[in-house]
């Protein structure tokens, strides 16, 4: 990857990434890590876009053939996090049971507390709410919304209409 104002002569990179979750990953692109973990902003082909990627995440890369025929991105601030702090987030908090304590070592959370019987309760600045219940459904049945309930709520009807197309016969 590489990140220079002439992009003129410069071959693109091709990159595989890893991932530190217990379940792998079915995306071979990292997530964002948090804003103190060394990142590069490349133009990533397959987003069509430019796209955070973590360093520590990257396992193996491959020069193409190709000229890049875009420039990449200047470099984003991040001593301030992730997000611009312009109300594009809610704090979320989430109380985590041991199997998912290993969300805030894979996304950037503002606040971590030991919370009652083991657990772990973080906040979490979510930009989405789709992007929330995919991460619960991901750890489901370790981590509860604590706080907004609307967002507990949301997902529990996400979670109830998923079952029931299981019971209903409309999956499998």
């Amino acid at each position: 990857m590489r990140s220079t104002a002439d992009t003129s002569s410069r071959s693109p990179t091709t990159c595989r990434a890893g991932t530190s979750s217990p379940r792998g990953s079915s995306n071979p692109a990292p997530s964002p890590g948090s804003a103190t973990r060394p990142t590069s902003t490349p133009r990533c082909h397959t987003a069509n876009g430019d796209r955070a990627f973590r360093l520590d995440r990257i396992v193996a890369a491959t020069e193409l053939p190709d000229p890049v025929s875009q420039r990449a991105a200047e470099p984003r601030d991040l001593s301030g996090g992730w997000f611009r702090g312009d109300g594009e987030t809610v704090a979320v908090t989430l109380r985590l049971q041991p199997a998912a304590q290993w969300v805030p070592e894979y996304y950037p959370v503002s606040e971590s507390a030991p919370g009652p019987d083991g657990t772990l309760d973080v906040v979490i600045d979510v930009a989405s709410e789709s992007w929330l219940q995919q991460l619960l459904f991901r750890v489901a049945p370790h981590a509860t919304v604590i706080a907004p309930p609307e967002f507990s709520e949301s997902f529990t009807a996400s979670a109830r209409a998923a079952l029931r197309l299981y019971q209903d016969g409309g999956v499998g």
